[in-house]
Parts: C-alpha cells; structure tokens; sequence
C-alpha cells in the first residue's frame, strides 16, 4: 500500500505544501522530500495549531459581543436606579437582582456554553429587561409596613408583588441537575482518561434521561428514584458487567455530590452496598499455542513487533503507543515503565521486562529517529490517539487496524482482540509451578500482599528467568520471519 502523506510535494520547488480553508501553506525542503517530511509536517501541524488558536478567540469575542445590548442595557438601568434613589439597601438589592438575573444567569452562563444571541433574543431580553426593572421598583419602592408599628395610623393596602427573580422566569435558566453532571464529568476526566471520562458521561446522561422532567436534585438522589433505577438496570437485556457498570457510575456521581457538600448524606442504599450488581467470574479468554504460531508467521514485521511487545512485555495498544525513549534501553535489551493505565498509582511497580531477541531485533529497525515515542506512525503521530471533539471523543488506534489487516489476511473468523495476547502471556506464567508468583508482576499489577508491598524486593534474575521461560512457550528455534 502506497504511503499516504498529510502534505503535498512539490518536487520542482522542492518544498511541501498544505491547502487550509483556501489557502496555501508552503514548507521548504532543502534537504530532499523524505529527510524533510517529519521537519515539514511538525511545522504545519504547529501552524494549524496557531490558526486554530485565533479562531477560537475570534468566536469567543464573537459569543461574547453578541450578548453586548442586554449588558449594555441592563449596566444603564442598574445606574439610573442609583441615581433616582441613591445608594440605599433597597437600591442595592435592585441591582443585584439584575446582575443575578441577567449577567450571572444568563449572560455569562450562554458564554460558558459558546452560546450566541441572536437578533430576536437580544430584542426579546431587551423589552423582558426593561419590564422586570419596572416591577422591581414597584416592589421595593412600596409603603414598608414596619414605617407604621406602634402608631395609630394605618397604612394604605397595597398589594405586595413578588419580586421578579423569586417567580418563574421567561428564560430558561440552565437545569441544575445537568449542570451537575457536566462539572462531575470534567472531574472525571481530570484524574482519569478522556474513554474512561466518555463512558462515565455517557452513563450519568442515560441515568438524567431516565429520570422524570423537572426532577430536581433531591428527587435524582432519593432512595426511591435510586432503587427504582437499580430495578430498571437489572431489567435490561445487556451484560452483568455493563449493568454493573451503568449503576456504578450513577453511585460515583452521588458519592462527588455528597463529598462536595452538594447533597446533606449519602442515601443508605449505597452505604449498605445494595445499590450495586454482582458481577460473576467470567471465563478468561486466551488464544491457543497453534493460533499465536499462525498470527506469528503471517503477521508483517510491524504487526509482530506488537504481538511480541504483547507477549513479551504484557503490553496493550496503549502502552505501546506511549512508550517513550527513557523507558527504552537498546543496549541492555530491556524496556522498564509502569503501566500506562495505572502509572500514577503509587503502589503499582515499575516493572523491568528483558526483550527477547526478536522483540529487541523488531524494535531497533522500527524505532521512531525523532519522536519522544518509541513507535508512531509514518505522520510521526502517536499510534492511539484519543482528541475530544465537542460532546464526542474520537479514537484512533493503528493497533487494532494492523490486527484487523492481520485477521483479513489470514481470512480468520474471529476478530483478533489485542488484549488476549497481555492474558496469554500472564496465563502462561500463572500455570508454571516455578514462576507462577510472577504473573502479577508481568501485568504491571500492585503488589496482593503486605510482605510484597513494604519488605520483599523483586528479585530481577528471577524474573528474567520466567520471562525466557515464556519465550519458549511461543517461539521456536527457528525463531520468527517475517516481511517488512
């Protein structure tokens, strides 16, 4: 397959170039089209990256102008109001129940949300504006009753009006429940993964869909509403993992509520641990002897590279992909990290595998010559790749492709799930007497024991032993052949 590049080359000029909403970027390349492909391509992506910065904020200043009138407007009556009346405390509370109204809730909360006016919402707000300012004077502007306690004279009956921002509104003021969930949502993705942030979201959305309209945030965190849900997750024709996996991101929710002081307790139900689903043992699933030696002999040179980082080093696509040049030492032979997906855990190990000669051999020819990674692809990008775009997240992941590639060739039924290398390999060791302790450690998992966390230190050669071990176990004396 003919190698597809991001950027157009001029062989005449001796330069690349990119085409970008009408316009065209131009890249010298002085030292040839390959050498300066990787050079060129980090330029535009740089300044892609600073166009797309000033479009932002051109949208932003746009969002932001936009809602200029009714902020204009609503900055005039607030001072006419101080002006006719002074600085008292009835004018002060005018002002700020404009500033609520308009310019905390709806103003500053459409910009939050990259949300314009337009020309009808502008002359709505700018006559509703107006109105309210008029019904707050008639409030506050009134007789007080107290003017008259401890005389004889009574007071005139004026009928009290409510003021205007405890009544309903003719906005829509943003719901308070799913603004919750958005800011329980960006928590999650601060301290885990952007997938692991989407599949929360998409859970906690279908939890809020569920609920009857208007429900308020107590009625949300009862423990009718919560039990009523568990039955309906229960009742669902899906796996027990994903039913399990539905409530306990709902739990994960009230817990984030509760522990913010946005909810008074925790409702029993969750403290008694009944609102969960048990999950049962399932099988695990690993591929036999005669399928790996299959993959192995019709895989490319890049696909066995992954395969062996699997098997080897109990890596997933994304260890892969993140593995970095400190992490890889060509001379010893050995790759030492932690797992990508636990690397800020403190008690998770930082595991030193010895690459075995065909593992070391594949990754010397493929090592990236620029990139911090170890592996990219041939635009130099990461191999997974996970960007958020808007509400949606897109993943890229040249792994799995190359595994799909794999599986098309080889006209294979089932799909080849890269994870079931990682079980094979550990599995492997787990059914060995003699390294059977070491499965733990080759999945990058934290130590079970307390005389493992705080007393005994790995011993490495035994480990290295275990890992020549599984060598054994797939490859044979004529090694492993591949095309490029």
């Amino acid at each position: 397959m003919a190698t597809k590049y991001k950027l157009s080359w001029r062989a005449k000029e001796h330069r690349w170039q990119k085409k970008h909403r009408g316009k065209t970027y131009y890249f010298p390349a002085p030292e040839g089209k390959l050498a300066s492909y990787q050079r060129c391509l980090r330029a535009w992506k740089a300044k892609k990256a600073e166009i797309e910065s000033q479009d932002a904020e051109a949208s932003a200043e746009s969002i932001k102008r936009s809602w200029d009138p009714v902020v204009h407007l609503v900055c005039e009556i607030q001072q006419q109001v101080l002006e006719e009346h002074g600085d008292t405390v009835e004018t002060r509370e005018v002002f700020e129940a404009l500033q609520r109204r308009y310019i905390d809730r709806l103003v500053n909360a459409s910009i939050a949300r990259s949300v314009g006016a337009t020309d009808a919402e502008i002359e709505f707000f700018t006559s509703e504006v107006k109105e309210t300012a008029e019904l707050l004077s008639q409030t506050y502007w009134q007789l007080p009753r107290k003017f008259f306690d401890n005389t004889k004279t009574t007071p005139p009956e004026i009928p009290l009006r409510v003021p205007p921002w405890e009544s309903e509104g003719v906005f829509e003021v943003p719901s308070e429940l799913p603004s919750l969930a958005a800011r329980f949502v960006d928590s999650v993705r601060a301290d885990a993964s952007i997938r692991r942030a989407e599949n929360v979201k998409r859970e906690i959305d279908r939890f809020i869909k569920w609920l009857p309209d208007d429900s308020s945030l107590a009625d949300a965190v009862s423990p009718v509403t919560l039990d009523q849900y568990l039955v309906h997750i229960k009742g669902q024709p899906v796996a027990s993992k994903t039913k399990a996996d539905r409530v306990a991101a709902v739990k994960q929710f009230v817990l984030w509520l509760y522990h913010r002081e946005l909810i008074d307790e925790i409702p029993r139900l969750i403290t008694a641990r009944k609102f969960s689903i048990e999950v049962g043992n399932s099988k695990i699933e690993i591929f036999e002897d005669s399928d790996i030696e299959a993959m192995l002999k019709a895989a490319r040179e890049r696909e066995q590279l992954y395969i062996l980082l699997a098997l080897n080093a109990g890596m997933t696509q994304v260890d892969i992909s993140d593995l970095r040049r400190e992490e890889l030492n060509l001379e010893a032979g050995t790759i030492t990290r932690k797992r990508s997906k636990t690397r800020d855990h403190k008690t998770v190990p930082t595991v030193t595998y010895k690459l075995w000669p065909e593992t070391l051999s594949l990754l010397k020819k493929h090592v990236s010559k620029e990139a911090e990674r170890v592996l990219v692809n041939i635009n130099g990008d990461p191999l997974v790749d996970i960007r958020e775009a808007g509400e949606k997240t897109n993943r890229t992941d040249a792994v799995a492709k190359s595994m799909q590639r794999l599986r098309n060739r080889m006209k294979r039924s089932k799909p080849i799930s890269f994870k079931i290398f990682r079980k094979t390999a550990a599995s492997k060791i787990g059914s060995n007497d003699r390294f059977s302790r070491w499965a733990g450690y080759f999945l990058g998992h934290a130590p079970a024991s307390t005389a493992d966390r705080h007393y005994v230190r790995p011993n490495q050669h035994s480990f290295d032993e275990a890992i020549d071990w599984l060598r054994d176990q797939f490859i044979h004396e004529e090694g492993v052949k591949a095309e490029p």
